[in-house]
């Protein structure tokens, strides 16, 4: 069960993973607590991510290392210094990602702000958050889960700033909430990896918005070959997921609608960043 959230983040409730993401339920005012986590390695390149298209909301689209929520359970609900949260997020690093739990404490993740974000993936699905943001650098072993992940590569500044023209070009399909990230906050912090503190801010909730999303279809002859981060990020290290492993899930997605963001993030609500 998801945690539902009043918007000052107050615990208000529970309720399933499928009726958070309804957007009968959204258009209601439903909001519910989750998280996103930028893992960066020793070279400070940041893991990004494919998500399946088993996914509901934004299925086949990039983004960043780990996205999920928290459980309704007492060892995620607690709200010190979000222990809860980070607890979350080192079980999704490894239900997700495969990287070994002793790997991500909880207590090696920088939990440095929230957003709060709305976005329709379709007419049935969409996202109503208030994100709690990780940051972590550390090198891992990452045995990644077809049925989350399609493919991941690690892309340095310049390659996801590629990444990121590439989608406001159509070309590429991104997630809501990172396009929100990546156009407001993410490249300042990612300077000053070595000196978050200064960034860190638990008071303020940053009230953003993103523009109305599309469909955008996108066809594949053969889906085993369909890793638009190689197309992305030519010289990137991408690892697409072996597609034996997961045929099953992929064979009727060999013509697949995809959604992404359609033009710029635009934040409702930012703090200065100096």
């Amino acid at each position: 069960m998801c945690i539902l959230i009043d918007d000052n983040d107050r615990k208000i409730g529970a309720d399933s993973k499928k009726n958070c993401h309804l957007n009968s339920n959204i258009d209601k005012g439903l909001l519910h607590r989750a998280f996103s986590v930028f893992l960066f390695n020793s070279e400070e390149k940041l893991l990004l991510q494919q998500r399946s298209n088993a996914k509901i909301t934004f299925p086949g689209c990039f983004t960043n290392t780990c996205c999920s929520h928290p459980l309704h359970t007492a060892s995620e609900l607690e709200e010190q210094d979000a222990i809860g949260v980070r607890r979350a997020a080192q079980r999704r690093l490894q239900a997700e990602l495969g990287i070994p739990m002793v790997q991500v404490p909880p207590e090696e993740m920088t939990y440095l702000t929230r957003i709060q974000y709305k976005a329709q993936s379709d007419g049935v699905w969409g996202e109503h958050e208030i994100d709690y943001i990780l940051f972590m650098q550390k090198d891992v072993d990452l045995n990644p889960d077809p049925n989350e992940i399609q493919s991941h590569c690690y892309v340095s500044k310049e390659e996801l700033k590629e990444i990121l023209e590439k989608a406001k070009r159509k070309e590429l399909e991104i997630t809501p909430w990172f396009s929100l990230i990546a156009e407001t906050f993410l490249f300042k912090w990612w300077d000053n990896l070595h000196n978050l503190k200064q960034f860190i801010d638990h008071d303020r909730i940053h009230r953003m918005q993103s523009r109305a999303v599309q469909p955008v279809p996108v066809v594949s002859e053969d889906w085993a070959h369909l890793h638009v981060c190689l197309e992305a990020v030519p010289h990137a290290d991408v690892i697409p997921i072996d597609s034996q492993k997961s045929s099953e899930m992929h064979e009727s997605y060999a013509c697949a609608s995809f959604i992404k963001p359609a033009g710029l993030a635009v934040p409702n609500e930012t703090i200065p960043l100096h």
